[in-house]
């Protein structure tokens, strides 16, 4: 089993579409994956549940059978949504769970041991999930904060892939992402020593990063667009450890796995049709240029998936 955290710490780049689409191509090419909703928001649940369904598993009864279920010790509840593909449903509850992970964590650091198992105990529950339903890889879409929550889920995860826009809020956010996971790493290390038999170890390392082209126009670069894609490889090295080299773009940089073009129009396609874009026919409305559209979508995912496997196996 391979653990990805997909994490940025800046919203609206298209994180959980990634990650939406990433499992299905990899269920496409017969790996059992596992989506683990970690994102308060929900978002990756409501690309794919029905409303029904959603109604069913965030207002029926008091055991809300989500990644909330992990404050009451059940089993994290997975959903089958196709063959190869399953998924641990989120709940927008989960944010109310942020101060207590807080205060476990710290109580944890002072050699408090039943703080310590309760802030693993969120990390375990997700590989437990994951061994439970025999997934060959995990994908956890952790929502865009540095706080308690993702620190307490990001001990799950083997790997950590990054998506970045060419923007000046996606770089800041990198420069604060860096020291972050860090101070993570210290943080959980040390607590891990002290309490082996009852805490994670934190193994994450990088494993790349995916470009989302959210400000292209008509295939061409923008001004400021291009300035800041050029400046993507060197502020990546600097806040993800992974040491010297300044190529002149993502484009000649073996750092990046991917780079999404954006496909005007296909998305609200895909949401209607409760589907991949890459997966959209014309009788989900996709006529005309938006064929080509998809046929380019599928060939971006292809080549991000490729890349993604291929890392892996060289980095185990």
């Amino acid at each position: 089993m391979t653990c990805i955290a997909v994490f940025s710490n800046v919203g609206g780049i298209g994180k959980t579409t990634l990650v939406y689409h990433l499992g299905h191509m990899l269920a496409d090419l017969g790996k059992r994956v596992l989506l683990v909703d970690c994102d308060p928001q929900a978002t990756l649940t409501s690309l794919c549940l029905s409303e029904d369904r959603l109604e069913a598993l965030w207002q029926g009864d008091a055991d809300r059978r989500t990644t909330i279920a992990r404050f009451n010790d059940d089993p994290l509840h997975v959903e089958s949504l196709r063959p190869n593909l399953a998924l641990v449903p989120g709940d927008p509850a989960f944010a109310a769970q942020e101060d207590e992970l807080a205060i476990a964590w710290a109580e944890a650091e002072e050699e408090d041991l039943s703080e310590t198992t309760r802030a693993g105990f969120l990390s375990l529950s997700i590989i437990w999930a994951a061994r439970n339903d025999a997934s060959d890889i995990v994908l956890l879409d952790l929502g865009p904060s540095l706080g308690a929550i993702n620190r307490a889920i990001i001990g799950a995860a083997d790997f950590l892939l990054t998506p970045l826009a060419p923007s000046l809020q996606s770089m800041t956010g990198l420069q604060a992402l860096g020291p972050t996971l860090r101070d993570w790493r210290n943080q959980w290390q040390a607590i891990q020593a002290k309490k082996p038999d009852v805490f994670p170890r934190f193994i994450l390392q990088p494993l790349g990063y995916v470009v989302t082209q959210t400000g292209m126009r008509l295939a061409h670069p923008v001004p400021s667009y291009a300035r800041w894609l050029a400046r993507i490889p060197g502020a990546y090295r600097q806040a993800l450890w992974r040491g010297d080299g300044h190529p002149s773009g993502p484009a000649s940089d073996p750092e990046c796995l991917g780079v999404l073009h954006h496909q005007p129009g296909l998305m609200q396609l895909a949401l209607d049709a409760r589907k991949p874009m890459f997966d959209l026919r014309p009788a989900d409305g996709a006529i005309g240029s938006h064929m080509d559209s998809v046929r380019r979508c599928r060939e971006d995912y292809e080549r991000l998936t490729a890349q993604i496997l291929a890392r892996i196996s060289r980095e185990q």
